[in-house]
């Protein structure tokens, strides 16, 4: 690690303009987890059969080029998340490579603020996003964290199968690349 032992900042969403994909949806900043740092809080009514889904996807903010050198030597993402809503139990997190390699996968939430780790071990190639990433997602191939340039995040009818047509809400406070082992 060599010095740095805080997180790296990917994306704080209730800091930026976010585009939300999908209808019936609305977003919001509202109090985080951190004292004096918002969330994004995505609330939508409903949602109807499978694929229907919200998302939203944004650049990493510009200062995490100055710590490209400490990401390359993470182990995990780390998502500051809540769930708004008491079936709004997961959401899915997906970090894109600069070649469009995604790596994702589904994280589970609770109703309290939670700082999540996810080893990187844990994410997988999203192969079904088609990327135009030719040689990626073979064996032995992983997620090079000092790559990562947008982030994705996603919940829908294919998380809450037995509640999509209830009210959801998601809280996003942050995403950050960090180490297993700290705090």
């Amino acid at each position: 690690m060599d010095g740095r032992t805080d997180p790296i900042l990917l994306v704080r969403p209730a800091e930026r303009h976010v585009h939300l994909w999908g209808t019936g949806r609305s977003g919001s900043s509202v109090p985080g987890m951190d004292r004096g740092v918002n969330a994004f809080r995505v609330d939508v009514d409903g949602f109807k059969p499978e694929p229907d889904c919200v998302s939203y996807r944004l650049p990493v903010q510009d200062a995490f080029s100055l710590w490209q050198d400490e990401a390359a030597q993470t182990d995990c993402v780390i998502l500051k998340a809540r769930a708004g809503r008491p079936n709004s139990d997961s959401v899915e997190l997906v970090v894109i490579e600069k070649d469009g390699a995604p790596w994702g996968t589904e994280v589970k939430l609770d109703h309290r603020w939670q700082a999540i780790k996810i080893p990187f071990s844990e994410l997988r190639y999203f192969g079904h996003w088609n990327p135009d990433a030719p040689g990626r997602g073979g064996e032995g191939d992983r997620l090079r964290p000092e790559n990562v340039r947008s982030v994705n995040v996603c919940f829908g009818a294919f998380l809450y199968p037995e509640h999509y047509d209830e009210r959801h809400a998601v809280e996003i406070q942050d995403a950050s690349l960090g180490w297993l082992g700290e705090g």
